[in-house]
Order: C-alpha cells, then structure tokens, then sequence
C-alpha cells in the first residue's frame, strides 16, 4: 500500500514538473535580449508603439488622441491625433513607466507575459482536444518558433492580442460544456479586448461561430447568450474605431494603411498578390523557415493528416482556415510584415503537437530496431524537435540584430539640438520614428534618394492632400531645399541628416548636400550623420 501510495505521489511531483519545465524553457526563449534597444527587426514598429506608452506616461496625449512622432514634412504641421488601434498595450506599458521608470526592458517583459499567457491557453486546448502529452509538446513547440520566440517580446501589441484572442475560443469552448456564467463573461471579455486591441482578431469569430454550431446547429440563432456575447465583443470595437476614424479625418494620419498612410504601407493589392506565384513562395519559405522550421512545418502536415478522433477537433480545423483566410484576405499587409503570421503559430502548434504525440506512443513504429524498440518513435519525435531548435537558432541572430548606426544619430540630436523645438530628419533608408524616439524629439521625416550607382540624388517627400473624397498621399521628388525652409517657417530648429548607406563625405559631395551647405550652417558631424542650424541660415 505504502509503494502503491509512493508511486501516485512521484507520479503528481512529475505531472508537475514537466510543464514548469516546459515553461522554464519557453521563458528562457522569450527573455533573450530583453535589455536590448529597439533597434533589432521591425524597429519602426516598434518604436512607434514605445512612443505612445512614453506619451501616455508622460500625460502628452490620452488614449484616446495618441500622436505620431514623426509627421510628413507638409504645410499641415505637426498638430493632429492619429488614427491606431485601441492603445491596450501601450496603456498597460505606461503605467509600468509611471511607478519605475522608463525602461524598455518593462515594456518587453509585459509581452512576455502575454506570450506565457497564449501558451498557457495552447496547452489547455492541446490537453482537451490530444491529451497531456500533446499538450506538453505543442508548448514546448512554442519555443521553437522564432517568429513566436521573436516577436512574443517585442514592444508591438501582437502579443497582448493574440493572448487575448486564443484565450477568447479557450473560454468560449469552456463555456459551451459548462454553461457557466463565469465562463461566458471571460470569454466575452477577452474577444471584446481582442477586437479592441486588433482588428484582424476578427478571424477568431470563425472557430467561435463553428464551436456553437457544433452544439445547437440550426437552434444556435435562439441563443440569447450568444446574442449579447455578439454584441458586447463587437460594439466597443465598433464605437472605438469610428472614433479612430474621425481622427483620421481630421489629421489625416492613420497606421493603418487602410484609407491612408505612407506611402508603400498599404495591406490589401489583395489580387495582385495571390495571382503572383511569388507571394505562395514567400508565405512557404517562411512556413518552413521563421513560422515553425522545416522540421515543424512537416509535423504540422502529418497533424492534419492523422484522423480526428472527435468531432470537436474541426473546431482546429476551422481556426487553421480563419488564419488563413485572414492571410490570403490581407495578402500585402501579410507579405510585407512577418510579424501578421503571429496567429498561425498557436493553432500550429496545437496539430504538431498532436503528430508528434502520435509518434512518440510506446509502439507507434513497430520496428525492431537494436536498443530503441518500442522507442523508436520517441526518439524520432526528440530529433525532430531538437533539429527544430537548431533551425530556430540559425534564424534568431539575425531578427536580434541591432542598427547601432541609428543608436549614434539620435545621441547626437538630443546633444545637439534644442529639446523644446521641432527637428526634420533626412534619412537615406527606411527609418521614421527611431530617432525622434531615442532623442526625445518630433518633427518631419524625408527621405533621401539613392541613384541604383548608389549616389544621393534628390529628397522623397511624402505628404498629405485633402481632397473632395478625403485625404490623398502623394510622394515628390525635390532636388532642391526648399521643403526644409517650408519647415523652418513651421518651428524647425534643426535639420538631421541620418546616413545608414554611406557616409557624410558622400552625402557632401551629393547636390543636395552641397545645396544644403550653402544655406545652412554646420552645427555636428559624424561618419554617419550631419546636423545644420536652421534658425541662422547663411547669408
């Protein structure tokens, strides 16, 4: 009796520990370079959304009037709020930044959470629908995804929507079984900050729908529960977003890319990418690369392939279909940025794991292999996994790469220019935010051009047009600097001129540098950057 009751108490402790183990793992993964700037892939991104937490930390602006700081460089200025998501995140950040202070580190750490949180949420699901074991190793797959190890702790609100998102179905589904009130109200309140927080979350209503389908079929639409939880997911998203929109009408600033935006930064030439072939090759270059790794993307396919065992499982299905359709629905936005595939990773992770139980059941290879035995699809699944991670760490240096060039740029504009007036940047790549960012300044963005000899040409000017039909983005080309005196009659004191490409003596040597140093005075330099005085022009 005494062994009998030994045996059940090891088994508990190991029940135990091979989850936080897991977790432990998954942790580790997701704290990698959490004091790093945000510098690394997507920076833009990033430093846009760190702007707004710094801003509403700092009582510059409200949740609701979040504003941009960096702006086109047109005769409309810098005054207006900007059009954005519901601003959970940065919310949640800003109010870490008022009681320790502001370190990017903090912001990391609460999309960590959120990330831990989402895994919680898959090894739920895996453990209902698969049992433990898939459970254990769909979690664990969590930390071989370098997109999800990646972007699970960037200062971006993908994280906190996603938890909110995949917590919506796993309450949801809760919720049909029980028919606990409990149950509907988390659910109902974690979709309604999904949706708040990110529209695409939208997609999650599809497994939604197909769950109370499998419970009242045809009977569904008498739900009243199921009425008000429609009406109280959507109607603050609604309220919200027409309210974003108004902003958007006013100022004419949007991050959508929507009905505005930078010019490039549109998400829906949805046609033209899915009759491109090359669009198929980029989502499965990266389906077997950064999503879930070559070895990941082939468990998948053999977790659609192994037989459903209930019928609740097309609930999976349906959610694998609902991101899918979301990516082919939003094919720009999706082939631009990596980080719009975030969703597939969890549902993902939930068939992979459910594959790699399978091969792992004592007996699944009966094969008499010397030593393995009944272990043969044991060991395979470990292989599988430890080359899993082993891809995963040939992509990660990279993504963690840091722009130091940018670091050195906005040093010397908070050293050089005054803190209390605009500045315009001038960069030769695609950069916008970082800098105003690190150096606490706002102000215009231009571009510099680049001939394909890789000289300096001409300035690309984005900018706003109010038209009958609403507002219109137009890019110019100037070669001449008339578009910064324009921004001197509106406050500019200084002019940045940020170099990622080349060097200062080349941009000197460019017509526009020279037609730059005659005008303006030299206030700094560096190999990568110039700084003029725009309040003393020459002359």
């Amino acid at each position: 009796m005494q062994r009998i009751l030994q045996s059940k108490r090891l088994q508990t402790i190991l029940s135990s520990l091979f989850p936080a183990l897991v977790f432990a793992f998954l942790a580790g993964m997701l704290l990698q370079h959490v004091n790093a700037p945000l510098l690394e892939r997507h920076s833009w991104r990033q430093a846009d959304t760190a702007s707004f937490a710094r801003g509403l930390a700092e009582g510059r602006f409200d949740v609701l009037h979040p504003r941009f700081l960096a702006c086109y460089p047109d005769a409309y200025g810098l005054d207006g709020a900007v059009e954005t998501e519901f601003n959970l995140y940065p919310l949640l950040v800003a109010g870490l930044y008022r009681l320790f202070g502001v370190h990017e580190a903090l912001a990391r750490l609460v999309s960590i959470a959120f990330s831990l949180g989402t895994a919680a949420w898959v090894y739920l699901l895996a453990k209902r629908y698969f049992g433990r074991r898939a459970a254990l190793l769909a979690t664990l797959f969590l930390g071989l995804s370098p997109l999800y190890v990646f972007y699970g702790r960037t200062v971006q609100p993908e994280a906190t929507a996603l938890f909110f998102s995949v917590g919506a179905l796993y309450w949801f589904t809760q919720w049909l079984e029980s028919e606990r009130w409990g149950h509907w109200a988390l659910a109902t309140g974690m979709a309604a900050l999904a949706f708040l927080c990110k529209i695409p979350t939208l997609y999650i209503g599809l497994p939604l729908l197909g769950a109370a389908w499998l419970k009242w079929r045809w009977q569904l639409f008498r739900q009243g529960w199921l009425w008000l939880f429609g009406l109280l997911t959507l109607a603050p998203a609604a309220l919200y977003y027409l309210h974003a929109h108004q902003l958007y009408l006013q100022s004419g600033l949007t991050v959508y890319g929507i009905s505005g935006g930078w010019p490039g930064s549109g998400k829906f030439d949805t046609w033209g990418q899915l009759c491109s072939p090359d669009f198929y090759r980029v989502m499965l270059r990266r389906l077997r690369g950064i999503i879930l790794g070559r070895y990941g993307f082939l468990c998948l396919l053999l977790g659609l392939a192994l037989r459903p065992r209930h019928r609740e499982e097309g609930i999976l299905y349906l959610w694998l279909a609902a991101v899918g359709l979301f990516i082919l629905g939003v094919a720009q936005g999706n082939r631009q940025h990596e980080y719009y595939q975030l969703p597939l990773v969890p549902v993902a992770a939930l068939f992979v794991g459910k594959a790699l139980a399978a091969l792992s059941a004592p007996g699944a290879l009966h094969l008499d292999v010397i030593l393995l035995r009944q272990k043969l699809g044991a060991f395979l699944a470990g292989l599988l996994l430890l080359l899993n991670l082993r891809s995963a760490w040939g992509y990660l240096p990279k993504m963690y790469q840091q722009t130091e060039i940018l670091l050195e740029v906005a040093a010397a504009t908070e050293r050089l220019t005054p803190a209390d007036a605009p500045v315009a940047i001038i960069y030769d790549w695609a950069r916008v935010p970082e800098v105003f960012y690190y150096a606490q300044r706002r102000g215009w963005a231009l571009w510099l051009e680049r001939t394909p000899a890789g000289e300096y040409g001409r300035l690309i000017i984005a900018e706003r047009e109010r038209t009958p039909k609403g507002w219109l983005i137009r890019e110019k080309l100037e070669s001449d600097p008339s578009r910064i005196e324009l921004l001197r009659a509106q406050g500019a004191a200084s002019l940045v001129v940020s170099l990622e490409k080349g060097t200062t003596s080349e941009f000197l040597r460019s017509p526009i540098g020279r037609a730059l140093g005659e005008r303006y005075p030299l206030i700094g330099s560096g190999e990568h950057w110039l700084i003029y005085d725009l309040r003393h022009p020459k002359g």
